[in-house]
């Protein structure tokens, strides 16, 4: 204990005196300051790779070239569980990074927790899916847990496998709440979380293990680096299970998969936006975790960088063997990175499946409005086929089962269509109201059966591209709008 105490100190002390070297250095470049903080890479170095070469991850490292890069991810074997794997377009899995399964808590079938994963699209025909660790051990993450706190209630249920899950919702939905409780930084108020057959909480039996002990890798908004670290450094962080003779390589091989070759003998504070959040990835994944939660990663990047990262990520996760959380507020975000949605809304489940299913076919209103759907009816049935969407003043036809009542109807803004002629169904006179205007599209506010009062007297908001408001521009109004059937949505009230 007095070793273990002795050693956080002499940590904390270092720390201090690199970040204070650090925003002196901004300030004026001293010598002295200059050789402490190289005399501390060195001990660091030491430490994490068994030398104090301060040359090792620069672009002039001596033997850096002859350090193998064939693998996208690090290849480990120190157990039976692969956690990450390699694909490539010409075969199967290359590579695998494994661990022990920890003996902490016991392993117990998940079957009662009944719960159903959702199913995504196949990955293209190009790449192929990792082999399951074992057939005792599936790649799963099934959660079951309420957290009450003063004015807030969160209740979620859900099945994640080795496909990426975006939890998606409004800031206050109870996202980053439920990647705490999985992540061990927060305790549920009752509950179960399994990961992989591990009971990692039950509070029936009283199991609740330490949050450095659930082999999770983290991925914050503002990617929490160490400032006193150096990139290197900062990636080898977690590798304590990793001989210090090979971390150097893999730490090399991390490098190149984020784009960062050369970049691992800078400070944090020497690196770009973009830079330090594929080194916080790097991190995570170093650890090589059972399951990697990320909390909306790229929020703080601008537009360019956010669409290069985003890109990386997508590569980096088809490798990646774990269980995958993603939390996000973007819709779009959401739908390129994951294959499966949970939408949230004021800690209660919306919506959980296949993206494709959630976004064509919302259960309800709530979820419908936060997957960023713009129009809304309230309804009433007339039939088994048609109903009155009363706030749009029409009838329409349905393809759709209509649910019990009270009910409405939705349209997502791009289904809205305009047509050369009216004599289809669903097919209206529409008068444009307003517009407002992106680099790219056109949002169009129409009025249906009369000309508007004012710009704020519409029924529907439409999207179209560029081009085709340059076509409506040239047409007189009123314009034939058509709600097309096979588009509209009847959901729950």
């Amino acid at each position: 204990m007095g070793v273990a105490l002795t050693w956080v100190l002499l940590m904390i002390g270092i720390s201090l005196v690199v970040i204070a070297g650090i925003n002196q250095g901004h300030q004026r470049r001293s010598p002295r300051l200059t050789w402490t903080r190289g005399w501390l890479e060195r001990l660091f170095n030491q430490l994490y790779f068994g030398t104090a070469n301060r040359q090792l991850f620069s672009l002039t490292a001596p033997g850096l070239t002859g350090t193998p890069r064939s693998h996208p991810l690090p290849v480990h074997r120190l157990g039976d569980r692969p956690l990450v794997a390699s694909r490539r377009p010409n075969g199967g899995p290359s590579a695998a990074i494994a661990t022990p399964s920890p003996q902490a808590s016991p392993v117990v079938s998940t079957a009662a927790m009944n719960i159903t994963a959702p199913r995504a699209q196949p990955l293209p025909q190009a790449l192929h899916s990792p082999e399951p660790a074992t057939a005792t051990e599936p790649t799963e993450l099934r959660v079951n847990i309420e957290k009450h706190v003063p004015e807030f209630h969160l209740q979620v249920r859900f099945r994640a496998t080795d496909e990426p899950l975006g939890l998606l919702g409004a800031s206050g939905s109870g996202k980053s709440m439920t990647l705490r409780c999985i992540a061990g930084l927060e305790t549920p108020t009752q509950g179960r979380i399994v990961l992989n057959g591990r009971v990692l909480f039950d509070s029936q039996q009283g199991i609740n293990v330490p949050s450095r002990d659930r082999k999770v890798g983290l991925v914050f908004q503002q990617y929490a680096l160490f400032p006193h670290l150096t990139v290197a450094q900062n990636i080898a962080f977690g590798m304590g299970e990793v001989p210090r003779t090979q971390r150097a390589a893999d730490v090399i091989q991390y490098l190149d998969l984020m784009e960062l070759s050369g970049l691992g003998d800078r400070y944090p504070h020497q690196l770009s936006g973009g830079q330090q959040q594929r080194v916080a990835l790097a991190r995570a994944l170093a650890i090589r975790p059972h399951i990697l939660l990320m909390d909306e990663p790229l929020s703080a990047l601008d537009t360019y960088l956010r669409s290069n990262i985003e890109k990386l990520l997508v590569e980096v996760l088809t490798s990646y063997q774990g269980v995958t959380l993603f939390i996000t507020h973007k819709l779009e975000e959401a739908y390129r990175i994951c294959p499966n949605l949970l939408v949230l809304s004021g800690g209660k489940m919306l919506a959980y499946g296949a993206k494709e299913a959630i976004f064509q076919r919302p259960p309800t209103y709530e979820a419908a409005r936060v997957t960023e759907c713009k129009n809304f009816s309230r309804a009433r049935q007339i039939d088994a086929t048609h109903l009155e969407a009363i706030d749009w003043n029409c009838q329409l036809e349905v393809i759709d089962p209509l649910p019990p009542s009270p009910f409405c109807v939705g349209l997502r803004a791009h289904h809205v269509k305009f047509l050369r002629q009216g004599n289809q169904s669903n097919t209206f006179p529409g008068w444009l109201a307003m517009i407002t205007e992106t680099q790219h599209k056109v949002s169009l506010y129409i009025k249906l059966h009369s000309p508007p009062r004012s710009p704020h007297d519409y029924h529907l908001q439409a999207e179209v591209y560029r081009e085709k408001w340059d076509l409506l521009q040239t047409r007189e109004q009123p314009w034939h709008v058509r709600l097309d059937p096979v588009h509209l949505m009847p959901m729950i009230q």
